[in-house]
């Protein structure tokens, strides 16, 4: 019987090839660690925090969408002044969420991911912690969403899909007002919002209210108002 010989080169291939069928990425260093802790600077905890390349492509879509959500500076996108600011700070700085917008199945794959996702399910979560922790990691999906890229990717009968989606899971969110609030609800109407901005002309777009822009392009609420006409006019629809 001849022996089976493994060469280094081939156990290197085979590890990268059956990982993209494995899991979501485990990073290494967390917040709590003894070796966060030794992190003297946020640019070394950005650093340590990145994917390494010869990983990041072989993790498939859906796994790479738990790998955000388990990102450790992930609730830093909420430090800047707009949601859309913050979105776009974290786009520069995580290789892991630059990889995702970039697939070309993201957006069916974030659309089956908030599917998903029931805000009824947050009043059994343990802990207040929890509780934040499930709220937050909905509205992260929520704000990529609501990025015109990811939209971009979806068919007309996606994006319909997801106002629908969207309609239900604001109604959820009021219920369960306590934990969500307003802007919890408004981060689900934006996507809405979004929506329908496609396909509108730029005469059209002109003569939205600077309310309406500031929500729709950054995400900032001046007037509830605001958003609950946006929710009045997809029901309508």
């Amino acid at each position: 019987m001849k022996n089976f010989v493994f060469y280094p080169g081939f156990v290197w291939f085979l590890f990268f090839s059956l990982y993209s069928f494995s899991q979501s990425y485990n990073f290494p260093v967390k917040p709590g660690d003894d070796a966060w802790k030794a992190l003297k600077t946020g640019a070394e905890k950005y650093e340590v925090c990145q994917i390494p390349e010869v990983l990041l492509s072989k993790i498939n879509t859906k796994d790479l969408i738990s790998t955000n959500l388990d990102y450790p500076l992930l609730s830093t996108i909420m430090a800047y002044g707009t949601v859309q600011e913050g979105y776009e700070k974290l786009t520069l700085k995580f290789n892991g969420l630059q990889e995702l917008i970039k697939r070309k199945d993201a957006g069916v794959h974030l659309l089956n991911f908030y599917s998903k996702m029931n805000p009824d399910a947050i009043a059994n979560r343990p802990s207040l912690v929890e509780k934040g922790r499930f709220s937050f990691e909905m509205q992260f999906i929520e704000i990529l969403l609501a990025q015109t890229t990811i939209l971009g990717q979806l068919s007309m009968t996606d994006r319909n899909q997801l106002v629908s989606i969207c309609i239900e899971k604001q109604a959820l969110k009021r219920k369960n007002a306590e934990y969500f609030g307003l802007a919890g609800e408004a981060s689900t109407i934006r996507i809405i919002g979004r929506i329908m901005e496609i396909g509108r002309s730029s005469t059209d777009r002109s003569s939205l209210s600077p309310e309406r822009k500031l929500f729709l392009e950054e995400g900032v609420i001046v007037d509830f108002s605001v958003a609950e006409g946006i929710l009045s006019e997809a029901k309508k629809l």
